[in-house]
């Protein structure tokens, strides 16, 4: 019997499931069931009981989980101890991935004003990307964002958003609030162009719509914020992007929220299981999910 054996013991119990736990672990499903049944063949006790749903512990599942756990936890405050010997602990780098090209948040940009000597590293990269570099270490936390995301590792839901028509104030629908899927589809629509990184909004609402929209532009950002400007079209969005395409004040333009979507643009930060935080990882962590009001 090993540590690791029984850190993948405590993820399995955690999970209730063989999968979730091979997916936050990063291993496969098949190494995890494999090192599950060398721990109990050198127990020579039965530790768990797979169901179709969900698996269970037996009674000496139970009491071997409790010992796990004070184990590990043991565990982690030796390397805390260490590391913060080493000096580790007052590492300033904190290293972030995020998914969304079109990324715009307040804090990315204030935290500096509350830890001016806080060193913050942000690279664009997929979700798939992210949740990689984290496993292996390369990262410090990822935000990923989107319409039903599915995320694995260790995560927090920082927003959920519904999807916007973005247009002027002048626009003949400024006066309403909403727009239903039979007035989009007469609408002209500016977008970006199709990215290989990050699905457009305008079509995830045309497959869940079932609609064919009126895209009558697809470029960059700063052609778009031109066409919008001059009043020849809108921009499917949410409250999270739409503030870069304004130039004006917010009394300048409308946001119609589109109805009959089930899915929401959502954003969730996320960081991989037993990382060791630093003085500044935590910091971070802690300024995030208060900005969002989740802490």
């Amino acid at each position: 019997m090993n540590f690791l054996q029984m850190r993948y013991f405590v993820e399995i119990a955690a999970h209730e499931s063989f999968s979730k736990a091979a997916e936050s672990l990063g291993v496969s499903q098949s190494a995890l069931s494999l090192a599950n049944k060398k721990l109990e063949k050198e127990l020579g006790y039965a530790l768990i009981e797979n169901h179709r749903q969900k698996v269970t512990l037996t009674p000496y599942g139970k009491i071997f989980l409790d010992f796990c756990i004070t184990v590990t936890n043991e565990m982690d405050d030796v390397q805390f101890e260490f590391q913060e010997m080493n000096g580790i602990f007052n590492e300033k780098n904190v290293f972030l991935g995020i998914s969304d090209t079109q990324y715009y948040a307040d804090w990315l940009t204030d935290i500096y004003d509350i830890y001016p000597d806080m060193r913050l590293h942000t690279a664009v990269m997929s979700p798939e990307d992210i949740k990689h570099n984290l496993i292996n270490g390369n990262l410090d936390f990822g935000i990923i964002s989107g319409p039903g995301i599915k995320p694995t590792l260790n995560r927090r839901l920082l927003s959920s958003q519904p999807y916007e028509l973005l247009v002027m104030a002048d626009h003949p629908m400024a006066n309403r609030t909403m727009i239903d899927a039979d007035h989009l589809v007469e609408e002209p629509l500016i977008s970006l162009a199709t990215s290989s990184l990050n699905k457009r909004i305008v079509d995830i609402l045309s497959e869940e719509l079932s609609i064919e929209p009126n895209i009558i532009f697809e470029g960059t950002e700063s052609t778009m914020i031109d066409l919008l400007h001059a009043g020849l079209g809108g921009i499917v969005t949410c409250t999270h992007d739409k503030r870069q395409y304004m130039r004006l004040s917010p009394e300048n333009y409308c946001s119609l929220e589109i109805l009959g979507t089930t899915s929401r643009y959502e954003f969730y930060l996320q960081w991989a299981e037993h990382r060791y935080f630093t003085k500044y990882n935590q910091l971070f962590r802690d300024y995030v999910l208060q900005y969002y009001h989740v802490l």
